[in-house]
């Protein structure tokens, strides 16, 4: 369903079409706090086939608001927040116990840095004899983004294809769908209609609203924070198991093995003893 995380504080990446990010041990105490019965609990496990490694967490969902935790690891200790409501996603760093916020005002510092390193790196071809300018100048494309031109790159659309299977996944009776990007299979989701979660669909539908917005910011045609539910948020149901593929293989598994209402509310703000960091403190 979502893409993976990227690990460290300069980046990070939803990747994958699956949710991966990681587990909260303390909630706030002077947060924004969500009453029980408007917030869905999906407990998770994540499988990645080809590093064969897996981890578990637990998602929140509620109305214009998400919030993904997974358990620590050795390298990354990490929540992520989306508040739709407030147009700006929150990364909290528990081991170091500080946070960054992703908004239209961090997006526009990070187009400035990119178009700094843009400019050095063409300062530095231009130092370089021709033959040696060309060879260069094929490295780096290799290595740049698509995001570091100016001309928006096409992507084909998500074509999202109801199959004729069905199985009982977890207790729960499920229908399958694919998901297609330019006639290739990208997901294989097992959905169910046995659970009532009115604001899956809408917080999905932000996401992909927030991923544009902020892309704009920065000034560059094709930047993504890789915040990509296309095709997901035209699933009627919820998704109790996803599968992602790439170039025609299996890559990951997520499923979900409980979702519930919690009984306890919950906090949609960084711990409050967490300190704020600034662009210019984590670049």
């Amino acid at each position: 369903m979502y893409k993976n995380y990227q690990k460290g504080k300069e980046s990070f990446k939803l990747k994958n079409r699956c949710l991966s990010f990681l587990i909260l041990l303390t909630f706030s105490s002077q947060a924004d706090f969500t009453s029980a019965e408007n917030v869905t609990v999906a407990k998770f496990e994540i499988s990645d086939l080809s590093e064969n490694r897996s981890h578990q967490g637990v998602i929140y969902i509620a109305k214009q608001k998400l919030r993904i935790d997974t358990e620590p690891d050795s390298s990354i200790n990490t929540s992520i927040i989306f508040r739709g409501d407030q147009q700006h996603m929150i990364v909290l760093d528990h081991s170091q116990k500080t946070y960054f916020i992703i908004d239209e005002n961090y997006m526009l510092q990070v187009g400035k840095k990119l178009n700094e390193a843009l400019a050095q790196m063409e300062a530095y071809l231009d130092q370089l004899p021709e033959k040696q300018k060309e060879m260069a100048r094929r490295m780096m494309t290799e290595q740049i983004p698509d995001f570091s031109t100016k001309e928006k790159v096409q992507i084909p659309a998500v074509q999202l294809k109801m199959g004729q299977k069905t199985r009982k996944i977890n207790g729960y009776s499920c229908q399958l769908f694919e998901l297609f990007q330019d006639n290739e299979k990208i997901n294989s989701v097992w959905v169910t209609n046995d659970l009532n979660n009115p604001h899956l669909t809408n917080i999905l539908m932000e996401l992909n609203s927030f991923q544009e917005k902020i892309g704009n910011s920065v000034g560059f045609a094709n930047f993504e924070l890789d915040v990509n539910f296309l095709g997901f948020e035209n699933l009627k149901g919820f998704p109790i198991l996803i599968e992602t593929y790439e170039g025609g293989r299996l890559e990951q598994r997520m499923m979900f093995k409980e979702i519930m209402s919690t009984t306890s509310a919950i906090s949609f703000e960084p711990n409050y003893l967490y300190e704020l960091q600034t662009f210019q403190e984590i670049n």
